[in-house]
């Protein structure tokens, strides 16, 4: 257990980055180099190898995506790497890391053009989609006109079944209710 003030282990250092790359696949401590640092020429090679191979293997994935056989890339499921992942890399001239993510600029997904893709972190690419146009939900239930004020009002289904729809809110209930035993 360390003191306040006193240094740690570089053993405990080693333990501790460790498991937060355990815990956390994106973290990248300060001071992280990559695994290819200096190898750009082999991995370069190695990318242009991979490129012509996959053209014979392609792909379409369910959501749209194409796929390419690359059986040796480190980001292979199965053998398929996305295409967009591959182009990019081979214009980096190394393998993304894991908090990096291509984003297609235009959103067609099958568009990979290197003028069409960007690279972000995990976290620009979440806001940048974040942001934007939303398309209205389908509206599933009725619209009901109150008892009371006559002002129209929505209800969805499960409202309706447990047999709201005749006010468009608690003070008209509670005004009809007064009014009806004053009345009597």
């Amino acid at each position: 257990m360390s003191k306040k003030g006193s240094k740690q282990s570089p053993e405990h250092i080693a333990k501790r980055l460790e498991s937060r790359r355990k815990s956390h696949p994106g973290y990248m401590p300060p001071g992280f180099k990559a695994w290819n640092k200096g190898k750009t020429k082999e991995t370069d090679a190695r990318i242009a190898e991979q490129a012509q191979r996959q053209l014979k293997h392609r792909k379409l994935h369910a959501s749209g995506y194409v796929y390419l056989y690359a059986p040796e890339h480190p980001r292979s499921y199965r053998g398929y790497v996305f295409e967009h992942i591959l182009v990019m890399e081979r214009a980096l001239g190394r393998y993304l890391f894991q908090h990096e993510v291509v984003h297609h600029v235009n959103r067609n997904v099958r568009d990979n053009r290197l003028e069409n893709l960007q690279l972000l972190t995990a976290r620009e690419h979440a806001s940048l989609h974040g942001k934007g146009p939303r398309r209205p939900r389908a509206k599933r239930g009725r619209e009901f006109s109150c008892q009371t004020c006559g002002k129209p009002f929505y209800r969805n289904l499960s409202q309706i079944k447990q047999g709201a729809g005749k006010y468009c809110s608690v003070a008209c209930m509670k005004g009809w209710a007064s009014n009806f035993w004053r009345k009597k």
